[in-house]
């Protein structure tokens, strides 16, 4: 099971910490400071399920929920 957490300011990939692009299904864009070059792809592993760093935000739990309904929320 690997978790896709959705930020207020980014989203990374449970399983290797690696920036994610939220409306992959998969980590394969690695985005933010360590992706230095084009070389450099994410992990591969499929997202379960969404959550998110900040639990108990305001309207973020909501605009996570909208932006991938596909995925459950793991609180």
């Amino acid at each position: 099971m690997v978790t896709l957490y959705i930020n207020k300011s980014d989203s990374r990939c449970g399983a290797c910490n690696g920036g994610a692009d939220p409306g992959e299904e998969s980590h394969i864009t690695l985005l933010g400071w360590r992706a230095i070059n084009d070389k450099m792809k994410g992990c591969g592993a499929e997202f379960t399920d969404v959550s998110t760093d900040y639990i108990n935000f305001p309207g973020l739990e909501d605009a996570i929920k909208e932006m991938r309904p596909d995925l459950p929320f793991a609180y």
